[in-house]
């Protein structure tokens, strides 16, 4: 590695690093950073400055970054969400697979009918060429936009995601079709069929594997076997596919499908996310733009011409099909979704080197379609940003509680109350049991749990509880637990109460138990709690919390880093408070909105200084829990995206900065 080497792949990382923070200080949102490193790339490459030379770590660190980007598309997928239809009146029959199938279909024909008109116009020669480029949509450009918008797990997101992944799978198959009937063999076609039916194999062998006990046992320490499983099924498939004839990115696209369908855990994936965002893929994007040379493009007035007629008309290819999305969601959020998915590149790029391989297109074209593709990056994901809306809504805290006693019930209560929260509670008990524990409560001044709604999830029964006295309310028929009438809402507490056979794992995780973000275990059962923690962190739960009544078994809970409580333990606490310190009792026991935590989720505001948030009138920092430490804030401590802020203050105050943090 020459002195030249290093200092290019130092340009590069320098930019990667402190672009994010650039964009965050002229207070750029609305650009998506991937944009933004492109653009970069142009400044510092071929078309300007030509600080960054061509080079072949950088090419090599390039194709890496590009090919986990296609992994990590292909894992963002979330089966289990296509399977689920939409709730809401307005939104039952919208169902993400339907949809994106139907939009895909109408891109492709309407992508033909518009790359005809370039034939007819002399600005293009062969229409299924042109018909695979427009048709293309930029999984690289729209994963990383939807995840900037947290828009990722919606139906929407996860909408505009399968019409990427479709579309490009689509034109990639496309593209290996095209090439074997120019080259008039079809031996290139059973290569392909061979590749996918290898693929296959490859993810039943994978599945088998993953689920024995070798894998966990070498799963801890420095081993860390998923993280080789995973760059070695990356290559092996990327190899493979080279080898039969298919892009690598498809190769490297399905390597993420079969990590998805497989479930790893999330803790996992979000290392996995780290490592690609964090290192490769920025490379990837920032020598995207040293590498193209705008000075050779403006030599033929056919190219001039043909960039913005081009671009046009992918747009066109796009819009015109996301106009079904009105049905079920507003104007802004349907012509947003139409400029996302109008973004094209990673596979024009290829297609457009595969055709100037083949003698069809010549080196001007060639700069022109990349410029194109370039262009809509630049362009398209900015006018979504400026057209999606901002989430209006604040996404509510999702608290899991198993086990229904006396110490359970009541803060189920006192969360349910807070519009912040939503609970469900677990447990094994009949409705009859329900009605004497409610009757119990209500008796003791805690208020009534008698309203219920009724449902069916596979094996398991949903109530929902709350209000005074009996509300008359029927689930939805088809099973959602969280449909039904407004019974539950009565008197403002509105929680669910769910039944299930057995606290058994299987069952629990059937019920949803595990994709709360909090989960609380507070059976009677010591030792059941904790297997159920153990699990939930498994499952990627971001806060167990585990009631265990045994000394000699809390110390040991605590070092595997689980927040436990214990009755015996708090009311000893309590009570010695309340005889040393009775002013700080009464401090964490107002109800009047006093104390409250407060998660930095926006990414607006990570890397800011405490001082510089907003609306902080009327509010006191308490402390800003990182991680597992802890920090003492003043007015220079900067605010890092995941703080949780404990914060004293009057309710309104408390949720407006909720508001913007969140």
């Amino acid at each position: 590695m020459d002195h030249q080497s290093l200092t290019s792949l130092l340009i590069v990382v320098a930019i990667a690093f402190f672009l994010p923070i650039l964009l965050h200080k002229l207070k750029w949102q609305s650009l998506p950073l991937v944009v933004a490193e492109i653009a970069a790339g142009l400044i510092v490459g071929k078309s300007g400055l030509n600080l960054v030379k061509e080079d072949p770590i950088l090419s090599l660190l390039s194709v890496l970054g590009f090919i986990f980007l296609m992994f990590l598309s292909g894992l963002e997928i979330d089966f289990s969400l296509f399977r689920r239809k939409s709730g809401g009146k307005r939104r039952r029959l919208f169902h993400p697979v339907a949809v994106s199938a139907v939009m895909f279909l109408a891109i492709l024909a309407l992508s033909y009918v518009l790359a005809k008109a370039l034939v007819i116009m002399e600005l293009a020669g062969d229409p299924y060429l042109m018909t695979i480029m427009i048709a293309t949509i930029s999984l690289g450009v729209v994963v990383p936009v939807l995840k900037e918008r947290r828009l990722i797990e919606t139906g929407l997101g996860q909408t505009l995601l399968l019409v990427s992944v479709i579309a490009d799978f689509v034109t990639i198959v496309l593209l290996a079709i095209y090439i074997s009937r120019l080259s008039g063999s079809m031996a290139g076609m059973l290569l392909l069929l061979l590749f996918f039916a290898l693929v296959a194999a490859t993810y039943l062998v994978v599945r088998r594997l993953s689920k024995g006990s070798l894998f966990t046992l070498l799963g801890a320490g420095t081993v860390q076997i998923g993280t080789r499983a995973v760059f070695a099924l990356i290559l092996f498939f990327v190899v493979m596919g080279e080898t039969l004839g298919a892009e690598n990115i498809l190769g490297a696209f399905l390597a993420g499908v079969v990590v998805s369908l497989i479930a790893p855990e999330k803790t996992f994936i979000r290392q996995l996310d780290s490592f690609g965002y964090g290192f490769l893929i920025p490379i990837f994007f920032i020598m995207v733009g040293v590498n193209l040379d705008l000075r050779s493009l403006f030599g033929d007035w056919r190219v001039l011409a043909l960039i913005p007629v081009l671009l046009l008309f992918i747009l066109l290819s796009k819009m015109v099909p996301a106009l079904l999305l009105r049905i079920w969601f507003g104007w802004r959020e349907t012509l947003g979704a139409g400029f996302l998915i109008s973004a094209t590149l990673s596979l024009v790029v290829a297609v457009a080197t595969v055709a100037r391989e083949l003698g069809l297109i010549d080196d001007a074209v060639q700069g022109a379609l990349i410029l194109v593709a370039v262009l809509s990056c630049l362009v398209f994901p900015v006018l979504f940003n400026r057209m999606f809306p901002r989430q209006q809504t604040e996404r509510k805290v999702q608290v899991a509680v198993v086990g229904a006693n006396h110490v359970t019930l009541p803060v189920v209560q006192a969360l349910a109350r807070h519009p912040g929260y939503e609970v469900r509670l677990y447990s094994t008990e009949s409705r009859e049991q329900w009605e004497d524990v409610a009757a119990a409560e209500q008796a003791g001044g805690t208020g009534g749990l008698q309203a219920e709604q009724a449902g069916s999830i596979g094996g398991f029964r949903v109530e929902r509880t709350g209000g005074i006295g009996r509300a008359q309310g029927t689930g939805d028929a088809g099973g959602d637990r969280h449909a039904g009438g407004a019974g539950g809402n009565a008197a403002g507490r509105n929680w669910q109460a769910v039944k299930v056979e057995s606290l058994a794992q299987e069952t629990l995780e059937a019920g949803g138990t595990f994709d709360a973000d909090t989960v609380v275990l507070g059976t009677m059962d010591d030792e059941r709690n904790v297997i159920l923690a153990r699990h939930a962190r498994r499952k990627g739960v971001e806060r167990v919390i585990v009631r265990v009544e045994d000394p000699s078994l809390q110390e040991r809970v605590r070092r595997e880093g689980f927040t436990v409580f214990s009755t015996l333990f708090a009311a000893t606490s309590l009570l010695r408070a309340a005889i040393e310190h009775p002013g700080v009792v009464d401090f964490i026991a107002d109800e009047t909105g006093a104390l409250a935590e407060i998660r930095v989720e926006n990414p607006r505001w990570d890397g800011v200084l405490l001082r510089h948030l907003p609306d902080l009138k009327g509010l006191l920092i308490l402390r800003i829990y990182r991680g597992e430490s802890f920090l003492i804030p003043h007015g220079n401590t900067e605010i890092l995206l995941g703080d949780r802020l404990l914060v004293s203050g009057e309710e309104e105050a408390v949720e407006r900065l909720r508001d913007s943090l969140g």
